[in-house]
């Protein structure tokens, strides 16, 4: 059986983990796994938040 504690550390991990990506999200409305900048789309460079 798990531990209690170990199982709520990794559940805090977990929601704070999910929060970042949720804030880069935010930031840049352009969020993706891969990087590929389209300028002629009007894609740019974030260089404010948690990213600059």
């Amino acid at each position: 059986m798990l531990n209690p504690l170990l199982w709520l550390v990794g559940a805090a991990v977990h929601t704070v983990g999910w929060q970042l990506v949720a804030a880069c999200e935010l930031v840049n409305p352009f969020f993706e796994k891969t990087v590929r900048i389209q300028r002629e789309r009007g894609h740019r460079v974030i260089d404010t938040g948690p990213y600059h």
